[in-house]
């Protein structure tokens, strides 16, 4: 007979499922890895033994070839004319 412990189960979530299944009552978790970006904040694991929270760098998006300008530069142009984000050039892809 094998003694070996058994893995428990890896259970993959996003953030608002995270937060919801933590706030059961008799949930069974016994530890969380939150992954989240700059922009965003990790699970609340308040009450988990075991917690790993990492953290990474957004990239930026490639400037258009024929005006310079980055895409968030274009996106916001484009909102304060009205026209919503389609990246202001023709050639910007």
């Amino acid at each position: 007979m094998d003694d070996t412990p058994a893995h428990p189960p890896i259970l993959v979530l996003g953030c608002s499922e995270a937060a919801m299944k933590l706030r059961q009552p008799g949930h069974e978790i016994a530890a969380v890895l939150s992954i989240h970006s700059q922009g965003e904040y990790p699970v609340d694991a308040t009450g988990i033994a075991l917690v790993q929270v990492l953290q990474f760098d957004d990239i930026e998006r490639a400037e258009c070839g024929r005006c310079g300008k980055s895409a968030p530069q274009l996106d916001t142009q484009e909102m304060e004319q009205g026209n919503g984000p389609t990246h202001g050039c023709a050639e910007y892809g």
